[in-house]
This record gives structure tokens, sequence and C-alpha cells, in this order.
């Protein structure tokens, strides 16, 4: 089976990135930050991740994660208990519609109205409930190796994203323990460093800001 990730650093692409080599997957990772046009010929949408496989196009995190772990399941990155299996899907899924819309909203506020002033509200607004976001992961942490079971998870993939954004963003609240101690077990895993420095975030193994 052939794979090929296609990527830009810095974004929520990091999620399937670490779920691939933390499987051990034989894949090659493309960085399609200067190539547009290749982009959109993989993804009308213009956006990653996006996973080839066998020349087949995968989309979006929570299908391309699930089928990681379904791919690879010796690397346990699902539980293996079904409820808790929803669960972990439950948390992505929440990423996904929740998390990484408010947090573009604050980013990018020009994509939800023209007008300068409704911009600026709404990037206000965005990053307040993105804290709020956090705030809810940090106590779901606290007290918990992982999120979801024994081992860590897609889950803890996909929100590892959402603290790399809040380091990039000067959001990140040094009083959310969970989240900094839970992120620091992450980082230190040999798969997770690797992946954090080709993707240049903030979370490196030994920075300390978490």
């Amino acid at each position: 089976m052939k794979l090929t990730l296609y990527y830009r650093p810095g974004t929520c692409a990091l999620a399937s990135f670490l779920a691939l080599e933390e499987a051990g997957a034989d894949y090659d990772a493309v960085d399609v930050t200067d190539r547009p046009d290749l982009l959109a010929s993989l993804n009308p949408r213009g956006k990653v991740p996006v996973l080839e496989v066998d020349g087949h196009t995968l989309r979006e995190n929570v299908a391309i994660l699930s089928f990681v772990a379904r791919r690879y399941p010796a690397a346990s990155l699902l539980p293996q208990d079904p409820f808790e299996e929803a669960q972990c899907l439950s948390t992505a899924a929440w990423f996904a519609s929740t998390l990484h819309i408010d947090y573009r909203r604050f980013l990018k506020p020009a994509v939800y109205s023209p007008e300068h002033a409704a911009r600026q509200a709404i990037s206000a607004e965005g990053a307040l409930q993105y804290s709020r976001d956090l705030d809810e992961l940090d106590r779901q942490l606290r007290g918990k190796t992982w999120l979801h079971g024994e081992q860590r998870s897609i889950a803890d993939f996909y929100g590892l994203v959402f603290v790399d954004w809040a380091h990039r963003s000067a959001l990140y609240d040094p009083g959310w323990t969970g989240i900094g101690q839970w992120a620091e077990r992450l980082r230190q895993r040999s798969a997770v460093a690797r992946v954090l420095k080709i993707m240049g975030s903030p979370l490196v193994a030994g920075d300390k800001k978490c």
C-alpha cells in the first residue's frame, strides 16, 4: 500500500502526520505550501491534510485518523472498548466542529464578514470561545494520562493541534496544568518529536512553555 500525506506546516495536518508516524506507517510526506496547483488537484476545497492511498484521496482529519488507526491496529490508536472508541471519535468530532471553527473565527474573521468592525468583534469572540474550549479540554485532562483509555489515541494527536495553535497565537494559558502535563508526555515520544520538528511547532521537545 502506497501512502502519501500532503500537508502544510502550522496546520491541523499535524494530527494525521502524528498518527502516521506513531503507527510506524511507511508513507511519504509532501509539503504543498508552494504547490497550490497540486493541492487543488487533490482537494478542491484547498485544504490539508490529504492522504493519498494507492492513488485514491482521503480528506479531513477525522476520516484520516480513523483510517490510520484501523489500518495499523497493532499501534492501538483507538481504545479497544467499543464505548471508549465511540467517545474517542466523539472528542475528535468536537475538535473538528468546534475548536477548529472557533480558532478560525479568531484567525480569519474576514471569512465571516467584509466589515472591518465586525471582523474585530468576530476575532475577539473567537479568541474568547477558543480559550473556553481549551479550559474544557484542560478539565478533561486533569488527573488523566491520556484523553481516552490507558494509551494515547488519535484524540490525543488531534488535541495537540490546538495547543500548538494556542502557542503560535499567544493564546496559551500557563494555568492549563492538565494540558501542560499531557502535552509534555506527548512531545517526549520520539515519533511526536520528529513530526513537531518537521512542522516547526513551538511544542518541540525541550520547550518548557507548556
